[in-house]
């Protein structure tokens, strides 16, 4: 991934002879924090999400990872979470009885052109691995695209999935 120079002391300014005032900081893209749960429907409902920039991947062999996580409730209720890249699924789970367990979904997205790109996904849900699996999501890259996780109850319960975080980072 890209680095950022960014000076340990205020007021410095970057002098190429001399880097000991330099350290390389790699920062998430963009990350989302906000907790949301599923509604009392059984509905397919958007649970958190992170807007990309256009060109935010803007070479080929440029990558992004996409990271979310979240809790289930404490029942047998079907619950299935997916990851998205733009308008592409990813991964899903499938619906299981997740009962009160943590869960984690994880995407590598690659631009292959600016509207074409591999995306290899997994995770783990209900204590199992979610298979691998491989996607070519062809967004348009040089417009901003939304990645974002949703939930989908069995059981109109609300907050059977809950969305903890998203995060995207450069790979």
């Amino acid at each position: 991934g890209g680095y950022d120079l960014i000076p340990t002391t205020p007021g410095l300014t970057f002098d190429t002879a001399d880097f000991t005032d330099v350290r390389l900081v790699d920062t998430p893209v963009k990350v989302n924090t906000t907790a949301a749960g599923t509604p009392a429907s059984l509905v397919e409902t958007d649970l958190i999400a992170v807007t990309l920039p256009a060109r935010t991947l803007n070479f080929n062999g440029q990558a992004l990872r996409i990271r979310a996580w979240g809790t289930t409730a404490a029942n047998a209720n079907l619950k299935t979470a997916r990851l998205y890249f733009g308008a592409a699924l990813l991964v899903t789970t499938g619906a299981l009885a997740a009962n009160a367990r943590d869960w984690v979904l994880e995407a590598l997205v690659v631009r292959i052109g600016d509207a074409t790109q591999d995306a290899i996904a997994e995770g783990n849900f209900n204590g199992a691995l979610v298979a691998a699996d491989f996607t070519t999501p062809n967004q348009t890259l040089t417009a901003a695209v939304v990645a974002k996780v949703t939930g989908e109850n069995g059981t109109a319960a609300a907050n059977d999935l809950v969305a903890e975080g998203l995060i995207v980072t450069e790979a």
